[in-house]
């Protein structure tokens, strides 16, 4: 269960790239109505930061050219296709021991020996944890193409603002935010599962190791409670303005964020 997990690593590392991409950029400026606040917080950090973190790659159609790309987000990426290589290189080492490269490899990419073996494994709860990453993201892209050129980062009513009813707005009221925390929570299964990188490459054996992952998770995890607290304030901007097709929309899609729960 070691090898099939290689193609895994790479299509949850793609996913993690594509998360926050969006097609087009901020339009707030004069094609929004000032009487729509948008908090400093929901304009500075979650633009600059949120989004930025997990930004793709300027080749990918999915790009937002209103924040400039900070050093700062672009390492995050190098540092999870470090992690996904690191793994992938871990397996196949265990996977070829009759190799003596394999051993070098070992040796050079493995922290703490006591307590763990460096076999990363493919187990039900990572796989599930991948398939949540996977999924959630493209949900997420998904829900970009639906609202089209009514996107922003901002929460704005734009000129000839339209209320997006179909695609995955008719499935709950907010899918982008709906994949973003799918992908969240399967990060969080994929990287504590029994098997993973983390759990088996030896660094959490080291006070160093503990604090860079503790660090790490925090600005991974932080977009969490900003995606949440941003839907009642995006709910009452478009409840103002669209009144009875607001509430119209919010009878048929009652669920903000999960169908029958949420």
């Amino acid at each position: 269960m070691s090898l099939i997990k290689v193609p895994l690593i790479v299509l949850v590392s793609l996913a993690y790239n594509t998360l926050g991409a969006h097609p087009i950029p901020s339009k707030r400026a004069s094609k929004s109505d000032p009487a729509v606040q948008t908090s400093v917080l929901d304009k500075r950090i979650w633009v600059d930061i949120a989004l930025r973190t997990y930004v793709c790659p300027s080749t990918n159609k999915y790009q937002s050219t209103s924040v400039p790309n900070y050093s700062f987000s672009t390492s995050l990426k190098l540092f999870q296709m470090t992690f996904g290589g690191l793994e992938i290189g871990m397996i196949l080492a265990n996977a070829f021991p009759e190799y003596s490269v394999s051993h070098t490899i070992l040796s050079m990419i493995t922290f703490a020996d006591n307590g763990y073996s460096h076999q990363p494994r493919l187990t039900t709860m990572s796989a599930v944890g991948a398939m949540a990453m996977i999924l959630g993201s493209a949900f997420r892209l998904r829900s970009y193409e639906d609202m089209g050129d009514m996107f922003t980062a901002d929460i704005t009513i734009q000129k000839n603002h339209r209320l997006i009813k179909s695609g995955t707005y008719s499935i709950v009221r907010h899918p982008s935010y709906t994949g973003y925390l799918a992908f969240l929570v399967g990060w969080v299964m994929w990287n504590s599962a029994e098997g993973s990188w983390l759990r088996e490459s030896g660094i959490l054996g080291s006070w160093y190791g503990i604090t860079f992952v503790v660090l790490y998770s925090i600005v991974i995890l932080y977009g969490a409670p900003v995606v949440i607290s941003r839907i009642p304030k995006e709910d009452a901007a478009l409840k103002k303005h669209f009144g009875k097709e607001w509430d119209d929309w919010v009878r048929n899609v009652p669920y903000a964020l999960i169908p029958g729960i949420l």
